[in-house]
């Protein structure tokens, strides 16, 4: 009985046309859907159906692909470059998200070109999905036949998706003040908190290393987290940051022109204690101090301000002076100040 081309293609008539003719011999076609997939939960995916001809001219074949509903969703599909346009294959994968089934078939008078994606499946994976979540996806009632629609041998094998886990958490300091911009570095890509202190980063599964916050200005507890064949999610990986002081001062505007506006001397110190500073001339004569200024904490910043006079209220002359910085306990400051009428 003479088989329309239409009528194969709607009815998957291979095997009904395959009846009239005697099952090829030699070495099978071969389905396989990759087993190393993977994603992030809530993206769109595609998963390839491969075929390798095996060197037959194969004009058509059927597959049932079976998947996970509760963990991804099918969408639609696209042709493979192996089954061109112009060679007018006709390809359905009608899908069934209830059940969980594809049906995938195709039908050409020409022949498939060579081994590789048949078709490529299109699929949302679950928001809900959890880092280490994997599906299988199998193959069932494989057929094919050549171009003078004899039946051929097939096998199949199966495939798997995974969801890649996440590491994420927090920075804050001890009074819950969030830290954003801080680089965690040891994680593939660039990660940064953002404004409210929260990161977060895909790793590939099985993936190991270290993770270490890093901020100029501050220190980390704990200052950095290992990890080894990370497998799922790792949530609420918090750090506790602190701000870290060491002496250190600036001045500005630098030079200064005393008749305008005087000049800032801002510094902080590592302890807290009481400081001094003295400005002294080129020659390393004093000029004037500021003695007893008070430092409460640490992390206080403190300005002194210079309106460019001497201790007895006289203008100082125009050139270098340097200012001096002392407390208990602290690393004696120095720096350079410039006057400029």
């Amino acid at each position: 009985m003479l088989c329309t081309r239409k009528k194969i293609f709607l009815s998957h008539a291979i095997l009904l046309c395959a009846l009239v003719a005697t099952s090829a011999h030699g070495q099978p076609i071969r389905f396989s859907l990759p087993t190393d997939m993977r994603g992030i939960a809530g993206d769109t995916v595609t998963i390839p159906l491969h075929l390798d001809p095996n060197g037959k001219a194969v004009g058509s074949f059927d597959a049932t692909v079976e998947f996970q509903n509760t963990l991804l969703t099918y969408t639609g599909f696209t042709v493979g470059p192996i089954l061109p346009a112009n060679d007018d294959w006709f390809v359905d994968a009608n899908g069934k998200n209830a059940s969980g089934i594809i049906a995938v078939g195709a039908f050409s008078f020409d022949r498939v070109r060579g081994s590789g994606a048949a078709v490529f499946l299109k699929f949302v994976v679950n928001a809900a999905a959890a880092g280490g979540d994997t599906a299988r996806l199998s193959l069932r009632r494989m057929a094919a036949t050549d171009t003078n629609v004899i039946s051929l041998p097939v096998e199949g094998k199966a495939g798997k998706f995974t969801v890649k886990p996440m590491i994420a958490g927090r920075i804050r300091s001890a009074a819950e003040v969030s830290l954003g911009g801080v680089i965690l570095a040891g994680l593939p890509g660039l990660i940064t908190t953002d404004e409210n202190g929260y990161y977060r980063a895909v790793v590939e599964p099985g993936w190991s290393g270290a993770l270490t916050p890093k901020n100029s200005g501050y220190n980390f507890d704990p200052p950095s987290r290992q990890y080894t064949n990370v497998a799922r999610d790792q949530l609420e990986q918090d750090y506790q940051s602190a701000t870290v002081i060491v002496e250190a001062s600036f001045a500005f505007p630098n030079p200064f022109n005393p008749d305008a506006e005087p000049i800032q001397i801002r510094f902080a110190l590592k302890k807290a204690a009481p400081a001094s500073v003295k400005i002294l001339d080129g020659r390393g004569e004093l000029v004037k101090e500021f003695s007893g200024v008070a430092v409460s904490r640490p992390e206080i910043v403190q300005t002194i301000q210079w309106d460019g006079r001497n201790g007895r209220g006289e203008e100082v002359s125009n050139g270098v002076y340097f200012y001096i910085i002392e407390a208990p306990e602290n690393r004696r400051i120095i720096g350079k100040i410039g006057v400029a009428r």
